[in-house]
Parts: structure tokens; sequence; C-alpha cells
């Protein structure tokens, strides 16, 4: 005769406690004063975020546009 939806288990092992661990608890109370930490931004190579020394004529944009 089985049984719908009744399994039938042993006896479950306990839980161990976590041991408790000083550098661990140092980085938990750290980042609790700290708050949260900004996301990281890309940073961009200096060669690509520097602007260019002169501007471009209007005439020579309208050339390499089309």
């Amino acid at each position: 005769m089985a049984r719908s939806g009744y399994t039938i288990r042993g006896p479950v092992a306990k839980k161990k406690p976590k041991k408790y661990d000083v550098p661990t608890e140092i980085r938990r109370l750290a980042r609790e004063r700290v708050g949260t930490v900004p996301s990281p931004k890309l940073i961009v190579p200096k060669k690509q975020r520097k602007k260019p020394k002169h501007k471009r004529p209007p005439s020579e944009d309208a050339e390499t546009l089309g």
C-alpha cells in the first residue's frame, strides 16, 4: 500500500553552528559602517577620453559624413 504525498525519512542531522571567525566578523562590521559600495566604473583610456586640440571646421565634417 503506497501513501500518496507522504515520504518516510529517518532522523535528520542537526545543523552545525557556524564557527566564530574574527576576520570575517571585522569585515562584516566594516561593511555595515561604510554602507553599500558604489558599483565599479569603467576607466576609459586617456587617448580616447582626451578631446581633440583643434575642432574640425564644419565643411570638413560634411565631407566625411557623405
